[in-house]
């Protein structure tokens, strides 16, 4: 799936099993026991395909935690909205409730509102 990121993705192999035999000498304590340590040890000119293969997995999301948590917001606003709610509106609802340990300034937030659409300001509610 990533041969397009890798140098040479033949010679991948080769480098997992001397970036193995390299660690298989030292010491439990003494290996990297974590992705980061890993990456930061690994010499890229050395193993430039496990290199890019480390940063890659890095990159990957461990769980579906934030997915999830998305699309059961997106259903308790449908259950208690129903279909009153534009899109933009309701996506833009979804975002304030999953960022919702986030500091904002309503006062800012108004005044912005205010200035892009002036004729709400003196519409009845």
């Amino acid at each position: 799936m990533y041969k397009s990121n890798l140098s040479n993705s033949d010679a991948v192999d080769q480098e997992f099993m001397f970036w193995k035999r390299k660690w298989s000498v030292i010491k439990p304590e003494g290996r990297p026991n974590t992705l980061a340590k890993a990456i930061k040890i690994c010499e890229k000119n050395q193993y430039p395909n496990l290199f890019e293969l480390l940063k890659i997995i890095c990159t990957l999301p461990v769980t579906s935690a934030e997915c999830e948590r998305s699309f059961s917001v997106m259903r308790r606003f449908r259950t208690w909205l129903k279909a009153r709610l534009t899109a933009d509106r309701l996506g833009s609802l979804a975002i304030m409730n999953i960022h919702y340990n986030k500091i904002v300034d309503y006062k800012q937030i108004s005044k912005l509102f205010f200035t892009l659409h002036p004729k709400k300001l003196y519409e009845k509610v």
